[in-house]
This record gives structure tokens, C-alpha cells and sequence, in this order.
């Protein structure tokens, strides 16, 4: 192995952990948050005991982290392309699977982010959550798709490590 490719599979491996880990652990948190931030009983504390400013800011930084480390996620197909190069190995099939599994993360990512955008305007708009029906079927999308993004991401590991059709 070279110096490049140790480099550039390491910086690939730390890429993943630190953004995917990050953009996985707050897409999945956040309808957590959410159903809380909605379940407040009349004294204004939610079932995990904390007031609405709280909630808010809990949401608020779980939104960011999400959108920001999931744009940070993107650095991970492209030194993982460069690797691909570098180690001659773009033709496999399990390299090949990862790119489009990859793209249906990111397109499931885009969900999450664009329905924790909409449940935050709502929040900084003072709403009280208006239709019941609306937040459940939000709180649902969401949820699914933080998990299906997550499952994607799992499913893409087991690639990385087996290499299906890849040559020793």
C-alpha cells in the first residue's frame, strides 16, 4: 500500500465517522425532540421534563448538526472515489452498488432536512402545532426516512468491509 492511499483511507474512514456518525445520530434524535417539543402538558413541561425554551434549542442545534454535518458527509463519496482511483478498483460491482446507495442517502437526507426546516419554521413562528394530523404525518416522514438513511448507511459499511464481486 502507498503512503497516498493509506492517507487517503484514513482521511475517508474519519470522514465517515465524524460526519455520517453525526448527520445519523441527529436525523434519528430529532422526532424524538419533536414529539416531545409537541407533548407539553398544560404547566409547559414535555414527558422528558423540560421547559419549551429548552426543546427549542435542543431542536434547533439537533437541525443544525443534521444539515451540517450531512453537507460535511459529502467529502466521504468523494475521497472514497479518489480511493477507488488510486487503488484501481472502479469497475466493482460493490464500489458501484455504494455510489447509488449513496445517492439515495443523500436524497433521504435532503427529506429530513427539508421537514426539521419546516417543523423549525413552525416553532419560530410561535405555532402551537396546529394540525395533528399534519405533525403526525411530518413527525412520520421524517422518522422513516432518518431510518432508511440510517439502514443505507449500514448497508453500504457491510459493502465496504465484505466487497462483494471485488478482487482480494
Amino acid at each position: 500500500m502507498s503512503p497516498l492511499f493509506i492517507v487517503l483511507l484514513v482521511a475517508h474512514i474519519f470522514a465517515a465517522i465524524m460526519f455520517i456518525g453525526g448527520a445519523t445520530i441527529a436525523s434519528a434524535v430529532f422526532p424524538r425532540y419533536l414529539d416531545w417539543h409537541w407533548s407539553v402538558d398544560e404547566g409547559g413541561v414535555n414527558p422528558a421534563g423540560d421547559p419549551p425554551r429548552r426543546q427549542e434549542q435542543v431542536l434547533r442545534a439537533l437541525a443544525r448538526i443534521t444539515r451540517g454535518y450531512g453537507t460535511g458527509a459529502l467529502l466521504v463519496p468523494l475521497l472514497g472515489l479518489v480511493l477507488a482511483f488510486v487503488d484501481d478498483r472502479l469497475g466493482e460491482a460493490w464500489l458501484n452498488i455504494s455510489l447509488v446507495l449513496t445517492a439515495v442517502a443523500a436524497y433521504l437526507l435532503i427529506i429530513v432536512v427539508r421537514t426539521q426546516d419546516a417543523q423549525m419554521r413552525v416553532i419560530r413562528a410561535g405555532d402551537t402545532g396546529g394540525d395533528a394530523v399534519a405533525r403526525k404525518r411530518d413527525l412520520g416522514r421524517m422518522r422513516l426516512a432518518a431510518n432508511s438513511f440510517n439502514t443505507v448507511w449500514l448497508i453500504i459499511l457491510v459493502l465496504m468491509v465484505w466487497r462483494p464481486g471485488g478482487r482480494a
